[in-house]
């Protein structure tokens, strides 16, 4: 990987809690005087690839940094998953929800208050700052051009503007505040931990991994009925705004599920049921395989006939099996 003399960089940069091990690597370039592209090019780093633990020894080395903390903040390709998982902060993700891209996105506010990027802008299942609202961006408000590492400075875009702040961003919906501090939460603590054991989550993602539970959220909340159009709600949901809503229907769906055996029927016909399919067939922990196969096999035991609903009739003898989905 490294040439015979590779780049050492002569100030250390002390990774700050939470932080991205992308923005440790574009913070200790920029105070030792060197461009993105330089470093990396440097160092014989490709971004269109994801890393691997491989590659940390000597990116540690040469960023005079602690390998641990690094590996911590970055997503790295799972050893032997041919690219099926990645890891961040010792927890397992698909690559659907961490994407390991040179492509980001941001709070413009918190990078001008903290001087870092939060480790958790780097998943999906984070469309907003727990601080700020729907102030995160994914792209420059000057320049509109896509934000990416490759930039002069953490707070900088490539347009050498500083990054705007959003005068008018949205509050969030109380679900969403309290998953994405839920998330925050998960991914400070070891993977054995129970991070979604507030009184303001569903039950039935208790025990979940970040991945598993954030899959089965969005495959709750994507649609907006049991009529809309696939193509049209993923189309929503690439915007930061839409993706939140994502979540918060999900979370309130899965909430009226667990308070009323009654709304199974509306509710679970607006599940996108082949997420939870694509769920079982690749789960990051076995929770997530268990609560998957169980609505499924619901799903099977209460099938009906009725053309209109895209998902099966959950009997009220059924609720309590339908929450405890682990």
């Amino acid at each position: 990987m490294w040439a015979d003399e590779p780049l050492r960089l002569a100030r250390t940069i002390e990774a700050r809690h939470g932080e991205s091990g992308m923005s440790l690597i574009l913070r200790a370039f920029q105070a030792n005087g060197v461009s993105y592209s330089d470093g990396m090019h440097w160092m014989q780093l490709d971004r269109r690839r994801c890393l691997g633990n491989d590659d940390i020894p000597a990116l540690a080395w040469g960023l005079r940094c602690d390998p641990t903390a690094l590996a911590a903040g970055l997503v790295l390709k799972e050893t032997g998953s041919a690219g099926a998982w990645v890891h961040l902060s010792g927890h397992r993700f698909s690559p659907w929800v961490a994407p390991g891209k040179m492509l980001t996105k941001l709070c413009p506010q918190c990078l001008r208050a903290d001087g870092y990027a939060s480790l958790t802008w780097l998943i999906r299942a984070v469309p907003a700052c727990r601080r700020h609202g729907y102030s995160m961006t994914r792209q420059c408000g000057h320049c509109r051009r896509p934000i990416s590492w490759n930039r002069p400075g953490i707070d900088v875009c490539r347009c050498l503007r500083v990054f705007p702040q959003a005068a008018d961003a949205e509050p969030l919906e109380t679900e969403v505040q309290a998953w994405i501090d839920a998330v925050h939460s998960a991914l400070a603590m070891p993977p054995t931990a129970e991070p979604f054991s507030g009184s303001a989550l569903p039950l039935a993602i208790r025990g979940m991994s970040v991945d598993g539970a954030f899959r089965l959220v969005e495959a709750f909340g994507l649609l907006e009925s049991s009529w809309s159009s696939i193509p049209a709600a993923r189309a929503k949901e690439r915007d930061l705004r839409g993706a939140g809503q994502v979540i918060a229907r999900g979370l309130q769906r899965l909430h009226a599920l667990e308070a009323d055996a009654g709304m199974a029927d509306a509710v679970l016909a607006c599940v996108h049921w082949p997420l939870i399919v694509l769920l079982a067939e690749s789960a990051a922990a076995i929770p997530d395989l268990a609560a998957a196969k169980s609505l499924l096999e619901l799903q099977r035991r209460n099938h009906t006939s009725d053309s209109r609903s895209r998902a099966p009739r959950i009997k009220s003898r059924d609720q309590q099996q339908l929450l405890d989905l682990r």
